[in-house]
């Protein structure tokens, strides 16, 4: 509802400055998806330029030629193309290596305005910290982050740090090309856990800070990662969505996350210019009453 009793609904475009804005982020997202697939697999050089498409590509072929050598010590060419080919024409997967992209791209450049992509503040501390479990969390998300910072770099991407959900449907998707499961697929999968991959670390560390984890909704204490990871969890909203909302040219949505989350007018400023620097946005995108833009929010995803 808003201030006057109206529903979100109800607001009529031109009339609410705050719901135009709302649906141009939502017709910017609805394009996401097609414009994406038809950059990355695109020939042509000059649909490569944006970093984070060539890095989707590269990451997707890194991922086909690993889930190829499953199958095969040699695999053939026209087999991994066919598999790149096939993992691109999946949404879900093409959409997460997106966002993975994004994400690299975010904490590279919060480490040069002073956020150690490794170590931040609330990591180092929760190092040190009494709860020998925490403790051993958060040492397996330095070593999980080194490891992802350094495949950034590499433009690679590895199966075992896929989502369950996500996992199977490359492995399908495989099996769908090669016709069959060979023992590599069998033992990929009997060595798989979730819980030890990076994204699976982060929620669970994200989810035992208890009574500091507000301060994991502060992207200069926690990182990046941890803050897309602990939005993720307080708002119940996708963390690729998270991760897309704080790279987007459109900082409205990240706003609206950050006022669902709670957060303070002052911290959801410093937070959004802090991850869009360039960003322009009125200062009445940080005063929104944080139900209202949980209705917004509820919106989106409804439509």
């Amino acid at each position: 509802m808003n201030s006057d009793g109206s529903s979100i609904k109800d607001a009529a475009p031109g009339v609410d400055p705050l719901w135009d804005e709302w649906a141009c982020d939502r017709r910017d997202r609805a394009a996401v998806g097609p414009v994406l697939r038809h950059l990355v697999a695109g020939e042509s050089n000059d649909l490569f330029g944006e970093e984070p498409v060539a890095r989707t590509r590269a990451m997707l072929e890194s991922l086909a030629l690993e889930l190829s050598r499953l199958e095969s010590d040699n695999p053939g060419a026209r087999q991994v193309d066919a598999l790149i080919a096939a993992l691109i024409d999946s949404p879900p997967l093409l959409g997460h290596v997106h966002a993975l992209a994004l994400e690299g791209q975010i904490v590279s450049r919060m480490a040069l305005q002073g956020v150690d992509p490794l170590l931040p503040p609330l990591i180092q501390d929760r190092i040190s910290a009494a709860d020998p479990q925490i403790a051993a969390l958060a040492m397996s998300l330095m070593a999980a982050q080194t490891r992802f910072v350094r495949r950034q770099q590499r433009m690679e991407l590895t199966a075992a740090e896929l989502s369950a959900d996500l996992l199977h449907l490359a492995l399908s998707t495989l099996a769908r090309i090669v016709g069959g499961e060979g023992a590599g697929v069998a033992g990929l999968k009997a060595g798989y856990d979730e819980r030890r991959g990076r994204i699976g670390i982060l929620g669970q560390l994200g989810l035992g800070l208890g009574d500091d984890f507000p301060a994991a909704l502060d992207p200069r204490q926690a990182g990046f990662s941890l803050f897309a990871s602990a939005l993720s969890l307080i708002t119940g909203h996708e963390r690729d969505d998270v991760v897309l909302a704080s790279a987007s040219g459109r900082p409205f949505r990240l706003a609206l996350l950050l006022a669902a989350a709670g957060v303070e007018p002052a911290g959801r400023e410093a937070a959004v210019l802090l991850l869009q620097p360039d960003a322009l946005p009125p200062a009445e995108w940080f005063t929104i009453d944080p139900a209202r833009a949980a209705a917004l929010l509820a919106q989106g995803v409804a439509a």
